[in-house]
């Protein structure tokens, strides 16, 4: 094909083709690096970037594969659970996760794919979630959502999670990264039966560090705009050599009660996310 001028090139392909390109001008695109080329013969490399990978759970049905339960400790999880109204925002598919009567037992979800954070140049998550009754002195929990891998029920290496307990930093939701060495305020006191949504964006620059980029948002009730916001870095200790946090993390949500004898829920509407190869 002969072309006199300019070449644009939207889009990608993962297909090759043979012959010859002839280019008088330029040739650009999304995938493409060729740039003043004169009249002659010169090779255009086919686009090979993957499409980005989506994964998506509403949790319309318990049976859903897209999560496996990892530590119940005596706890229980219900898809599709009947006679609960969801808060403005929120959808109608959801997952409860509740604790026992007991004193101290919990329960969490993971993400059914190992490793998953850590194969991608970057990824965004969001997951929506409420809690219907607050942690109080009575009947004491506290809550993982985010992105994080677990012994038993405590994270042990985490990317990047949203914690919240009434007895800790006055009630109000903490971002904690950096297997949690550092932890932010947001600022943001809990409700209950208010929805929220925790939206991170991560740079995957060094999976075995802790220098990769995050940003996020949280929000409440439907809207828009963000409550609260923030960047950090993320990752696991150097230290620790291969295998570090955004290789081992996977989205994830838990529960877990320390005082009282009342049963206690985390109710989660829905978790998605995208990676990008690059």
């Amino acid at each position: 094909m002969a072309v006199n001028g300019n070449v644009e090139v939207g889009g990608y392909t993962n297909q090759t083709s043979t012959g010859r390109l002839i280019v008088s001008g330029s040739i650009s695109g999304p995938n493409f690096n060729i740039n003043s080329v004169t009249t002659g013969q010169k090779t255009a490399p086919h686009a090979s970037k993957p499409p980005p990978v989506r994964l998506y759970d509403d949790f319309n049905f318990v049976t859903n594969t897209f999560y496996y339960t990892g530590v119940s400790s005596t706890g229980t999880a219900a898809g599709g659970v009947g006679g609960i109204t969801p808060p403005t925002g929120a959808g109608n598919g959801f997952i409860q996760l509740s604790t026992t009567t007991g004193a101290t037992n919990g329960f969490v979800i993971m993400a059914g794919y190992n490793s998953l954070l850590g194969r991608f140049a970057s990824f965004r998550a969001r997951q929506g979630f409420w809690m219907p009754n607050l942690s109080d002195g009575t009947d004491t929990y506290t809550t993982w959502v985010g992105s994080f891998s677990t012994v038993g029920l405590s994270p042990s290496r985490q990317c990047i999670y949203l914690r919240y307990t009434d007895s800790v930093n006055g009630g109000r939701f903490q971002v904690l990264t950096n297997n949690g060495g550092t932890t932010t305020d947001t600022g943001v006191t809990v409700a209950a039966n208010t929805f929220y949504v925790f939206d991170y964006t991560v740079t995957v620059s060094a999976p075995d560090t802790i220098n990769n980029p995050v940003s996020w948002n949280l929000y409440a009730s439907g809207s828009a705009t963000p409550t609260a916001s923030g960047t950090g870095s993320v990752g696991a200790p150097a230290t620790w050599g291969g295998g570090g946090a955004l290789e081992t993390a996977m989205l994830g949500a838990m529960i877990t009660k320390s005082v009282g004898t009342t049963a206690r829920t985390l109710m989660v509407d829905f978790w998605e996310f995208v990676g990008l190869y690059s």
